[in-house]
């Protein structure tokens, strides 16, 4: 049974190669459509609050952000960075060619003038 699930990713590796696809270990991953920026606050703006911002995010079959969680950065900037990350649009990722929900981060740079 293992060697042929090895031959099927095989021929799946193969088939992709010729469509010049990106597929890893049979997945092709979701590319962006789009991802809205986030205002700058103005509170951080005048206070010179600048960085990276890291927001997580779980994208579901159809390439929608479900979920968005700022897990590092500014405290000032990530309520807009989830709010930016939620309006997010993925194609959808494909395992064996069915869509599947997957996670992934986002990463906002704001920088201090």
């Amino acid at each position: 049974v293992l060697r042929l699930l090895d031959q099927e990713m095989a021929n799946l590796r193969l088939s992709c190669m010729r469509r010049q696809e990106k597929f890893v270990f049979g997945v092709r991953q979701g590319k962006r459509i789009r991802t809205p920026q986030p205002p700058y606050p103005d509170e951080a703006r005048k206070n010179h609050i600048g960085g990276t911002v890291t927001v997580h995010v779980v994208i579901d079959e159809q390439g929608n952000v479900i979920s968005s969680q700022a897990v590092s950065g500014p405290s000032e900037l990530r309520r807009v960075c989830e709010t930016a990350a939620m309006k997010a649009r993925f194609t959808p990722t494909l395992l064996s060619g069915m869509p599947v929900k997957v996670t992934g981060a986002i990463d906002y740079n704001f920088v201090a003038r």
